[in-house]
């Protein structure tokens, strides 16, 4: 015993990673993980020890001196993990000991963003590179992420560009975390549905440690009291999570960690600029929850559908089973949105759990995870600026076209390329019609410029000047109508009353539901005719809110119909031909008076009567007759 005593220490030195002097600080991150794990592998409590005293002397040396001096609060609890994995060792708890361990690793996630928004401000890209490798390492970016691979790439090649692609670089990696802090509670407690309370603890423990580095970035969106609160619960899911060794039943730990996430999440979804009422919440999880299932899926199975990992196919299985849980508790108010769009997505889920519970091909999966998602963003546009989220929209956008920048200055023509088409097809298709609204030209100069304009000049190999400047273009462009549209969004929410839609910028709803868009040439008639005419005098206005009062009573029931019976709604396409033909007389003449628009318009108003309803009493009337002949 003696002699092993004596050689445990070089016996451990087997056990811990060699750091060459050129070891980067994400080599560094990584062999301190590394040893956290070996310490717990090790046979005997004095090579633990021994392992993790050095992981401690290797933290201290790469990390220590600029947790203090930027953030020591995380210095603080890196050193208590370190005595409290300590105490766990000497007290023979190993499992408990390899819980804290991650908080060893993972507290460094936070240490490296710190140092990198501090080299930001000192403009120090080199600085800013160093400290980026430990979240580079971490989160695989040169296998998983090429985009942002790409602008760490041409930060590299241009330390000028540091402060415009770090700012796309730390929405990337602040999208993991945000991820990461509900998606941790969410294995949680698929681990209880396991019965296995020890890796729920793991999932726990993980899920407070991705917070902390979320935490200073929740203060600015939502607050420092909103972040507190965010954080207890984090606190508190650690802390149920350990109650599993009061004997505390697995019903009993599931239901408190439910309820724990469910504030969590609403709390995150807050922070990402989504409103708290049922129906935006429970499409942001369905949301999330198909993006974890692509995720998931396509490290769990090859692709002959054998499972290649057990733990990324229980995870798949468990985020698609959740959308169709959240789709089925929120059943009421997502119907009241759409009741077929909600319909089809119900399908869409259950043929996704379908196609995972029996292996199917990876890009079956994908596809119905993606038609499923596109279904959820439609929904959204109809829950508000809230739920809808339009300013990601225009985030999300404004990111890949500066990632595709990055990538073609690289000289990566295919991922540019594949960039700004996901800008478009999966971003700016779903904010056309709301901009169309406020501005058609814009709608189409932009969609113009981004889709057809810069994919052929990165096709045709432009200059990167050229393509710089089309992109420079396009985003000046999304600015001037995130103010446009957001900016009637707010005067929308401040006036509205118990009208769905107020006199200016109303819906035309049943026209959209017949001819299938918002910007058909014949709503766009019917829109132009309201606003550019009708609504340019009182008693034109006086006429639209009196009407609306009357319309909304029962256009989104007919509208609703439509778009479930393709007959009904041939039907109403052939019923508002007269009126459109009616309404055009307008644009032939000119109204500047009260009077004007008094005199036209009743006249166009008998001239639908006689249309709608005189004619068709005359002709059944001649009929009758004809007939009693």
């Amino acid at each position: 015993m003696n002699k092993l005593v004596l050689i445990a220490p070089f016996l451990a030195l087997l056990l811990v990673p060699i750091v060459n002097a050129e070891a980067s600080l994400g080599d560094d991150w990584a062999a301190i993980k590394k040893g956290a794990g070996n310490a717990y592998k090790a046979e005997t409590m004095t090579e633990s020890l021994t392992i993790l005293a050095d992981t401690k002397v290797l933290y201290e040396s790469s990390f220590a001196n600029a947790a203090k001096m930027h953030d020591p609060d995380t210095h603080n609890v890196i050193m208590d993990c370190y005595a409290d994995s300590k105490a766990q060792y000497e007290n023979g708890d190993k499992k408990q000991a390899k819980l804290i361990n991650q908080c060893l690793e993972k507290s460094i996630y936070t240490i490296a963003m710190v140092k990198m928004e501090d080299a930001i401000s000192k403009n120090n890209a080199q600085e800013y590179l160093d400290w980026s490798t430990v979240l580079q390492k971490k989160f695989k970016v040169s296998d998983k992420d090429p985009g942002t691979l790409a602008l760490f790439t041409a930060i590299e090649n241009d330390p000028s560009k540091l402060k415009t692609y770090s700012a796309v670089i730390r929405e990337n990696m602040l999208n993991i975390f945000e991820l990461k802090t509900v998606e941790e509670l969410e294995e949680a407690l698929i681990k209880y549905a396991e019965d296995d309370t020890y890796s729920a603890k793991k999932y726990a423990y993980e899920g407070l440690y991705y917070y902390r580095t979320l935490h200073p970035y929740a203060v600015e969106s939502i607050g420092s009291n909103k972040a507190n609160t965010l954080m207890n619960y984090m606190v508190d899911a650690k802390t149920v999570a350990d109650s599993a060794n009061d004997g505390k039943s697995v019903s009993q730990l599931t239901s408190e960690m439910k309820s724990i996430k469910k504030e969590v999440e609403k709390l995150v979804m807050e922070h990402n600029g989504i409103s708290g009422t049922p129906e935006a919440l429970a499409l942001a999880g369905i949301a999330d929850r198909l993006y974890l299932v692509k995720i998931e899926y396509i490290d769990a199975v090859d692709s002959s559908g054998n499972i290649i990992n057990d733990m990324e196919y229980a995870e798949t299985v468990a985020f698609a089973g959740g959308a169709v849980e959240i789709a089925e508790e929120n059943a009421d108010v997502l119907s009241a949105i759409s009741s077929s769009d909600f319909n089809m997505l119900q399908s869409i889920l259950s043929e996704i759990v379908f196609n995972v519970d029996n292996k199917a091909a990876i890009y079956t999966v994908l596809s119905g995870a993606d038609d499923a998602t596109v279904i959820v963003k439609n929904l959204q546009l109809s829950t508000g600026e809230g739920g809808a989220n339009l300013g990601g929209y225009f985030d999300t956008i404004d990111r890949l076209l500066i990632t595709s920048q990055a990538a073609y200055t690289n000289g990566d023509s295919d991922l540019a390329f594949e960039l700004v088409s996901e800008a478009y097809l999966d971003n700016y298709e779903f904010l056309e019609a709301p901009i169309g609204e406020v501005d058609s030209d814009l709608m189409l100069k932009i969609e113009d410029n981004m889709r057809e304009e810069l994919r052929n000049m990165i096709k045709d190999n432009s200059s990167n000047n050229l393509i710089n400047a089309q992109i420079s273009m396009i985003v000046k462009d999304l600015d001037t109508a995130e103010s446009l549209l957001l900016g009637n969004v707010l005067i929308a929410e401040a006036t509205s009353t118990s009208v769905p839609e107020s006199t200016e910028g109303g819906g035309c709803l049943i026209a959209t539901a017949a001819y299938g868009s918002e910007m058909a040439p014949q709503v766009q008639f019917l829109r132009e005719i309201r606003d550019n005419t009708v609504l340019q005098t009182q008693s034109g206005t006086s006429f639209m809110t009196a009407f609306n009062s009357f319309y909304y009573t029962f256009s989104p029931t007919v509208a609703d119909y439509e778009r479930e019976n393709i007959v009904f709604k041939e039907a109403v396409k052939v019923g508002l031909t007269p009126l459109l033909t009616s309404l055009t007389i307008l644009n032939y003449v000119d109204i500047d008076t009260e009077q004007e628009m008094l005199g036209y318009g009743i006249g166009i108003i008998m001239l639908n009567i006689g249309m709608y309803f005189v004619a068709p009493a005359v002709v059944i009337i001649a009929l009758s007759k004809k007939l009693r002949k």
